[in-house]
């Protein structure tokens, strides 16, 4: 999937950095990210399939973003890149999640559209 090896850790607790951890309590996992002791994010769910969701989704994202700086089109929104990225990826673990990333970036274009630019001569 073009995921570096040396970016596939998942913690079990905070390395302090703002890479998330993962810790389990009372039959939920938690999915945090903290930096210098001080957590800014947490996810929380009772479902395996929804942590590891969370866990791919976020190293899906990471590779798509390095595939669109790598194969960035002048004055085109780079998300338009990396999001169909997102999506050919997801597809490749289950049609499920290709769906369920469909519906979470068509969330995110909703509030914030793509946004090319134009060049005038």
């Amino acid at each position: 999937m073009g995921i570096p090896e040396n970016d596939l850790h998942i913690f079990l607790s905070s390395p302090g950095d703002g890479r998330p951890h993962i810790s389990y309590d009372n039959g939920l996992y938690n999915y945090i990210y903290a930096e210098r002791g001080v957590e800014f994010f947490r996810k929380t769910t009772g479902s395996k399939e929804e942590l590891f969701y969370w866990i791919m989704s976020d190293f899906i994202y990471k590779v798509a973003f390095q595939y669109e700086l790598e194969n960035r089109v002048e004055n085109r929104d780079g998300r338009r890149v990396a999001f169909n990225k997102v999506l050919d990826l997801m597809g490749v673990i289950s049609d499920e999640w290709r769906l369920r990333a469909q519906k979470e970036i068509d969330d995110i274009l909703a509030k914030n559209q793509y946004t090319d630019t134009l060049k005038l001569k």
